[in-house]
């Protein structure tokens, strides 16, 4: 005897998440700064490590 399952399958997904930083509350303003994380595990960046924006 078998048993099988009727239950589906969860994938899990991941999120690159980019966050700007600007230089005021509008959102046509300049951006000063950015942070980036990546939870799908492919990159291990450190901080501060890049000049140009990603």
């Amino acid at each position: 005897m078998t048993i099988e399952s009727t239950l589906p399958v969860r994938a899990t997904l991941r999120q690159q998440v980019l966050v700007l930083y600007l230089s005021d509350s509008a959102l046509d303003s300049y951006v000063v700064g950015w942070s980036q994380y990546d939870g799908t595990g492919r990159t291990s960046p450190t901080t501060g490590d890049g000049d140009e924006p990603p």
